[in-house]
């Protein structure tokens, strides 16, 4: 921060500017006169140059003040300087003035007009009656005025300021200037004036011919000088004089400036370890002087430390004073500089311990004049830590009821001493686990809570391992969230352990310098159950209130029963008959929690790195829905995850017995496809097809085997929109023998359902998130919601409601009563079904509608029912004519018809698309669809006025989807009726915050991976990706297990290091 200054000044005066007039005249003289010379600039002067000042700075009699008195030709000046003040002294020369600015000449008049030609007189040329030039029409301009250079700068002043020796130290609060003054910038030149133009010969006659126009005057000259700027002043100089108390007169030519050179730090106990309570010094301080001036001797300058964070400077101690130093020398400073640093606060510990990189800010204050030396500073950078570190436990994040398991901790000394009770520095230290009782219990000591252990000694860079035995209480609940507390205790620096303690009262002496929270999960045992609807995964890592909320809706609200698998329990989806659990759950719906959690000390882990790929798959085209709950990676799910998922590459049966088809060429094998599945919707999952080609094909090189690949890719995408295909071709291999040179991998067909919400199941809440809600129910296989979909069709439309347990099968509703669900929950669940079928059969038709051909379908001649399996699905599950009663609550079937509206609406290639010849086919498919069910089901007099009913819902529908069409976002690749159904979704199910209610993994994965050709590196890719997560599947697998088998089934014998249990 600067001072404020008293100021002292000799400085010349700055000298005139030369005179600045009109460059460039825009007027001319009258016509035929010449112009008028510019007038030249006046010239500037010089600046003047500084005088020299002579002062002398002594200690006034005002305490803070010091004393100002001018000597030689200042004789008789005086001033004093007021605490908080520096004296600023300026002798600098004058600037010299600008140069002047030339006057510009004036352009010369233009000749006057001759007279005409009349039968008497010829035609007279410009003339005019003053000149001869100007008979000729010509007049002449005239010469530019001349600039002048700029004037040179006034010479600095010399300063010599004189001091005696007691009152070197004033000079700290003296500032000074003393440079030349800089030259003035040079004048411009006035601009030369422009010649007249001639002037117009008179006009002639028929038999006088006309006069000569006159000739154009000539411009002004130019200046012809080069102008320059002034030229600067000479700076002037200072020195000091020192007047001795030995009487000795010295003069230097620069003040004295103390710098510090080097330092070494060292912290109390000399264990290399800078920690909190501990004392650390500063010595070895070397200072150099690098001006010439020594600096003063009387009194010497202290030096001292600033307070910081971490450092107090507030400790009693001797103080350090920096000597007189000769001028360019160096000195070592006899002492240290001693500071605190500060004791940790109250509260937690990291569990890393404490690692703060810190600095001390070492300085020095002149004293009398109470000014810090600007360039006396270093910065002494040092790591505020403990010299012991407690190492990352090693634990089970999961146990289940009955377990006994162990914990192993490591404590490592990374100082250069040895610590503990019995080490030279007789320190105290130790660990501290405690426990509550109602979760774990100490398998030893089963009536504490607590166990201090001590260590005895432990060397530089040496490790000691501790274990410690629990067993889980049989009270303890499921997911209950149960904590075991670690800490690392160490006694002050300056305690020294006596003989003469009693262990009891180390305790109270210690206290904990890093801790560790280990959170571990009691979770019950997984056991497989035929009836389970749902199979729901979760980890250590989420709150077992939310497991016990969503296990109470499905088993409570829903009716239904779930089977659970802690991942962190059992560490792998193998079972021990190396069976997958997840195969045991076709058809059903996998909840699988998706937070990120830590497995076996390793954080960040997903579930989807414990989830083959391959067996997700085989679910999923089964009918297998798995639906992700607090999904935190999506990207990986959407990308290398969920790729091979979507396109699983398994070797081709040449033997054909899984369905495939081998040794055809391109035509008949898509002949033989259609033929083969053409009942069966479209073709199962997984199969792997080889085509041959011929031998003429062949002959054209590996490029010809790629392009009819790319167009087989084309004609598969045409005829199964709802179906993905890789095609490839293999390289040649030169055999006479045609090789197999095409391979067809069957993909995921857009009915394989992956379901995912981004909102986080980590926050606990009263009750269950609602879209969580309304995703568990709408999970359910499609056929089973189909099923309740026109039950409940049937039993609304005749006046009835909805028992409780509907959603259960008719065989379970049969085994017995069932609690009643409130009517809230009852009617959640049937508007659920409702939007979620909803959903899906219009996914479908708005997916099988897009890209296909505008005029000749190839799907023209053959069913569609092959290629809509939710859709045929759907009505073939439409009961037959039960003979109902007209409808006695139609109005309990707007729903009902609105649905069937919906389905039949997304086809318009109004709304949605443009007209082409598969919505047309895809259309009357559907009425009829439509049309013969509302018959076969509810019987022709009910299906009229259904179909009445939908009609006339048509109108809202269509305004609706149209305004929605316009507010929808260009570009998002969602359709248009699919958001309209997000929509209606999120109106009925009371959903805030708009935008789509879920993700649709499932749509997604079948989007991006659309039918196409591979090359061979992006199938060497996907191979490389699959081969590399069994690799690291199986590493989790066998870490998993060796943790489990050390840690719960064994018990691990105690190291021979581990010290003995102190209670």
């Amino acid at each position: 921060m600067p001072f404020p200054h008293v100021v002292v000044r000799s400085d010349g005066e700055n000298g005139f500017h030369g005179s600045k007039l009109k460059t460039q005249h825009g007027c001319s003289a009258w016509f035929g006169g010449s112009g008028r010379h510019g007038c030249n600039a006046t010239a500037p002067s010089h600046g003047a140059a500084s005088g020299n000042i002579c002062l002398e700075l002594s200690r006034s009699m005002n305490p803070g003040y010091f004393d100002v008195r001018g000597y030689s030709n200042w004789t008789g000046y005086t001033t004093e300087v007021p605490p908080g003040h520096n004296l600023f002294v300026s002798a600098c020369g004058g600037n010299g003035g600008d140069g002047g600015w030339g006057e510009g000449g004036t352009n010369g008049g233009n000749g006057s007009s001759g007279s005409d030609a009349t039968q008497w007189s010829d035609a007279g040329v410009s003339n005019h009656l003053f000149s001869t030039l100007i008979l000729w029409g010509m007049a002449e301009a005239e010469s530019a005025g001349y600039g002048t250079d700029g004037g040179n700068g006034g010479n600095g002043g010399n300063i010599e300021i004189t001091v005696r020796e007691a009152d070197m130290s004033l000079l700290m609060a003296l500032e000074w200037i003393y440079q030349g003054g800089n030259g003035g910038a040079r004048g411009i030149h006035g601009v030369p004036g422009a010649g007249g133009r001639g002037g117009r010969g008179g006009d002639g006659i028929t038999s006088k011919k006309p006069g000569k126009g006159g000739k154009n005057g000539r411009d002004g000259a130019p200046a012809s000088t080069f102008l320059q700027d002034g030229a600067p002043g000479r700076d002037g100089s200072i020195r000091f004089t020192v007047l001795w108390d030995d009487e000795r007169i010295s003069t230097y030519q620069s003040l004295y400036d103390l710098r510090i050179e080097s330092w070494a730090l060292q912290d109390e106990n000399d264990d290399g370890i800078f920690e909190p309570g501990e004392h650390i010094m500063i010595q070895d301080i070397v200072v150099k002087n690098y001006g010439e001036m020594p600096s003063p001797t009387n009194p010497p300058i202290p030096l001292s430390i600033l307070p910081s964070a971490w450092v107090d400077p507030n400790v009693e101690q001797e103080g350090v004073y920096v000597q007189s130093v000769q001028g360019f020398s160096a000195v070592g400073v006899t002492g240290a500089i001693i500071g605190l640093i500060k004791p940790e606060g109250s509260g937690l510990r990291h569990p890393q311990g404490l690692h703060v990189n810190e600095a001390i800010q070492l300085i020095s204050t002149m004293p009398l004049i109470n000014r810090r030396l600007s360039r006396f500073q270093a910065t002494c950078p040092f790591t505020v830590q403990y010299p012991l570190q407690l190492l990352n436990p090693v634990y089970v994040e999961a146990v289940t009821l009955g377990d006994c398991f162990t914990i192993q901790w490591t404590v490592l000394n990374i100082s250069t001493r040895p610590h503990g009770i019995n080490s030279q520095l007789r320190r105290t230290c130790g660990t501290r686990i405690c426990t509550d009782k109602s979760f774990f219990e100490f398998k030893d000591h089963a009536a504490s809570s607590e166990i201090l252990r001590n260590l005895e000694s432990i060397d530089p860079l040496e490790k000691v391992i501790f274990h410690q035995e629990f067993q889980v209480s049989e009270t303890t609940k499921p997911f209950t969230e149960s904590h075991i507390w670690l800490c690392l205790m160490l006694s002050p620096p300056s305690y020294v352990h006596s003989p003469l303690d009693r262990p009891s009262s180390l305790g109270a002496i210690l206290h904990p310098v890093s801790s560790s929270d280990l959170q571990i999960q009691v979770s019950p045992k997984y056991k497989f159950n035929h009836q389970s609807s749902y199979l729901l995964i979760v980890n250590a890592s989420t709150p077992g209130t939310f497991i016990r909320q969503l296990s109470a809706f499905v088993e409570q609200n829903l009716l239904l029963e779930l089977d659970i698998y802690n991942i962190n329990l059992h560490g792998t989806l193998l079972q021990p008959s190396g069976d997958n659990v997840l195969q045991y759950y076709s058809e059903k719906t996998i909840i699988v929690l998706g937070n990120l959690f830590t497995f076996f000390g390793t954080p960040g882990r997903s579930i989807l790195d414990f989830m083959d790929p391959v067996m997700v798959s085989r679910l999923l085209s089964s009918g297998t829905t798995c639906l992700f709950l607090g999904l935190e990676d999506l990207a990986k799910l959407t990308h290398n995850w969920g790729r091979m998922v979507e396109t699983p590459l398994f070797p081709h049966d040449e033997t054909g017995s899984d369905g495939s088809l081998h040794g055809l060429a391109v035509k008949p094998f898509i002949q033989t496809l259609e033929q083969k599945y053409s009942g069966n919707g479209t073709p199962g999952a997984f199969r792997t097809h080889s085509i041959t080609i011929k031998k003429r094909f062949m002959r054209k090189g590996q490029s010809t085997v790629q392009s009819k690949a790319k167009k087989l890719a084309k004609v598969l995408a045409l005829r199964y929109p709802l179906q993905n295909f890789i095609c490839r071709a293999l390289p040649l291999d030169g055999s006479k023998k045609p090789p197999l040179v095409m391979i067809i991998h069957e993909g995921l067909p857009l009915s394989a359902r992956i379901l995912a919400s981004p909102i986080s199941c980590n926050v606990v809440t009263n009750s269950l998130e609602a879209r969580f809600q309304y995703l568990i129910v709408a999970s359910l296989p499609f056929e089973h919601r189909a099923r309740l979909f026109w039950e409940l069709a049937s039993l609304l439309g005749s006046g009835g409601r909805p028992a409780s347990g509907f959603l259960q099968s008719a065989k379970v509703r049969d085994e017995g009563p069932v609690p009643d669900p409130s009517l809230a929950t009852l009617h959640q669940m049937e508007q659920t079904i409702y939007n979620s079928i909803q959903y899906d059969l219009i996914q479908e038709v708005c997916y099988f509608g897009k890209g296909g051909p505008r005029w000749s379908d190839p799907l023209s001649k053959i069913s569609l029912s092959s290629r809509l399996p939710r859709i045929s699905k759907f009505f073939s599950l439409s009961p037959e004519n039960l003979n109902l009663e007209p409808l006695t609550t139609p109005g309990n079937l707007t729903w009902f018809s609105s649905t069937m509206a919906q389905i039949q609406l997304a086809t318009s290639s109004n709304l949605f698309g443009k007209a082409h010849s598969r919505k047309k086919l895809l259309s009357k498919h559907l009425k009829n669809l439509i049309s013969n069910s509302l018959t076969t089901h509810f019987g022709a007099c009910n299906a009229a006025s259904l179909s009445t009913a939908m009609k006339a819902q048509i109108p809202t529908l269509m305004k609706e989807a149209k305004n929605l069409r316009k507010a929808s976002q260009k570009g998002a690749g969602i359709p248009a009726a699919i958001e309209a159904c997000f929509a209606h979704i999120n109106e009925t199910m009371t959903f805030s915050g708009g935008g789509p209610p879920f993700l649709d993994i499932g749509v997604h994965l079948f989007k991006a991976n659309r039918t196409r050709f591979y090359t061979d590196a992006e199938y060497t890719d996907m191979r490389n990706s699959y081969e590399a997560f069994k690799v690291q599947l199986a590493a989790d697998g066998a870490r998993s297990m060796q943790f489990r088998q050390a840690l719960v089934k064994q018990v691990v014998e105690a190291d021979p290091k581990s010290q003995h249990d102190e209670i």
